[in-house]
């Protein structure tokens, strides 16, 4: 059993879930073909996986580190990546949107800190799918009346944090915001 969702909840598969339908219509809205469409799907489903596997991977590779010594919320890129590779045996686009999900385009993001140059297409498209799930999930900035206002509100004030080319595509997606 290498996923252990319920251990997490509906939150945790809610976010999963929509995340995926998030970066599966910027996918297209870029006009992106089957192929890429499914591993935009599949690396935003499970871009969290690290959550639930890292125990497994730890195993995998015999290394003994207690949940509490580690923190899992910079490495779970990491154990999702290798889950995802090792475990699921995915493609490598897909194992990479996993492992930089968190990268920003101005290298301030995580695990890796890696930036612009090493990102790819489906990496900045998940990132961007799960900044935009986390407005809709964690409430309002104030002043702020949608999730859409808002992303459009973080693109304007910190452009240096996304691509603008991929980002401009939740534009095209205004009823996005009904289901949150």
């Amino acid at each position: 059993d290498v996923v252990t969702f319920h251990e997490f909840g509906s939150p945790f598969v809610s976010h999963c879930i929509r995340v995926a339908v998030v970066g599966t219509f910027m996918g297209l809205c870029m006009e992106s073909g089957f192929k890429r469409l499914l591993t935009i799907a599949v690396a935003s489903l499970l871009h969290d996986i690290g959550k639930t596997t890292y125990h497994i991977v730890n195993e995998l590779e015999g290394i003994n580190v207690s949940k509490e010594k580690m923190n899992l919320h910079l490495t779970h890129p990491v154990y999702g990546y290798k889950t995802a590779k090792l475990i699921l045996k995915l493609q490598e686009e897909a194992c990479q949107a996993i492992l930089n999900h968190h990268e920003q385009p101005d290298g301030k993001g995580f695990p890796r800190r890696v930036g612009e140059v090493k990102l790819f297409t489906t990496d900045k498209i998940v990132y961007i799918a799960n900044v935009f799930v986390h407005l809709v999930e964690k409430g309002r900035l104030e002043g702020y009346f949608t999730s859409l206002q808002q992303f459009e509100y973080l693109l304007e004030n910190f452009p240096e944090k996304f691509d603008l080319s991929i980002a401009n595509n939740l534009q095209k997606l205004k009823q996005l915001d009904s289901y949150g």
